[in-house]
């Protein structure tokens, strides 16, 4: 089958802007499915993942997430090591050769193909070099030979996601440069630091962020590319592992590049926001429309706003943008 003509079938946890639907059946005989580790069912507590039969797998990282189903990180890694034991052996595991806790896993047994992906040169898939960290974001991949390529979404993190697809995609018979034309064009997901427009001026953004690791990539990516604006994050700690204040040391670390933080407690949480983020230049609101008339009074043109939370977040962003649009017309 020409792989130019193949519209595989996928099941992801967002909508890309490409395709407007967040799942589609499309041609055999691929099918991509971003699984995670949560479980698959309340009678069924295993990860989700172990159902699908994955002949190509890509393992991104493992970090301690969904405290309300696990009880710590060896927890998680049991059930990662479960789905890397269901790789038949002429499968391939495209893994993230600079996360030690993948590695643990892989320790306890691999028995398929492997190839790993990161910054360090000792990765069979590296991130070579990184000509311009500014839109289009340009990088190196260095494998045995040397391959350029251009992404649209900003951040070293999301070089790596690219070259962990590629790494995938060739393992369906994708060519590296199929793919790296593929992915000049692509143009992101909704909620992945998802540009809402402009409105008096202020631009605001969107973004599904919520934990520590992925705040802190967003937002050190986004301060690289527009270093010279300023950077009002509204974040609410909304997942049940972030109300359970098992982030809650974390935080002010992957916080602390913005210009100003707009912090909504809907007192639901068991830790204090005012001590945690203590030294940070931070507002704590307990109500949604106080905290859009707070934006409303310091916001001014060149400013952004990243919204971030796993929710809907009571509609504060297009409560936002309905607030900037009426101060344009009067």
């Amino acid at each position: 089958m020409d792989i130019g003509e193949c519209r595989p079938g996928f099941l992801i946890g967002g909508v890309p802007h490409d395709f407007g639907v967040s799942a589609r059946i499309g041609n055999r005989p691929f099918f991509v499915i971003e699984a995670d580790e949560y479980d698959t069912a309340f009678f069924d507590k295993r990860s989700k993942f172990v159902h699908y039969q994955p002949r190509t797998l890509i393992i991104n990282n493992i970090e301690f997430d969904h405290a309300d189903i696990f009880r710590d990180l060896k927890d998680v890694q049991k059930q990662f090591h479960h789905v890397v034991k269901i790789l038949p052996q002429l499968g391939k595991l495209i893994f993230n050769g600079d996360d030690k806790n993948i590695q643990e896993v892989l320790d306890l047994g691999l028995w398929s193909e492997s190839e790993s992906f990161g910054a360090q040169s000792s990765c069979y898939w590296h991130l070579g070099s990184v000509h311009d960290k500014k839109k289009p974001y340009k990088f190196s991949i260095q494998k045995s030979k040397k391959y350029e390529g251009r992404l649209s979404l900003l951040g070293e993190h999301n070089a790596l996601n690219a070259i962990a697809a590629i790494g995938a995609a060739r393992h369906a018979g994708v060519t590296v440069e199929q793919s790296l034309k593929a992915l000049t064009n692509f143009s992101g997901i909704k909620r992945r630091l998802e540009n809402r427009g402009e409105y008096d001026g202020v631009t605001i953004y969107d973004d599904f962020a919520h934990h520590p690791t992925e705040i802190k990539c967003t937002l050190e990516a986004f301060k690289q590319q527009y270093d010279k604006q300023r950077m009002i994050v509204v974040f609410e700690p909304r997942s049940n592992t972030m109300q359970m204040g098992v982030y809650a040391h974390h935080l002010k670390e992957a916080l602390s590049s913005a210009t100003e933080l707009c912090v909504y407690d809907g007192g639901e949480l068991s830790w204090s926001v005012e001590q945690v983020l203590s030294g940070l230049h931070s507002n704590i609101f307990t109500n949604i429309e106080r905290l859009v008339e707070y934006l409303l009074s310091i916001l001014q043109p060149q400013h952004n706003v990243l919204i971030l939370s796993n929710g809907s977040f009571g509609g504060v962003c297009e409560k936002l943008i309905a607030a900037l649009n009426q101060r344009l017309h009067h």
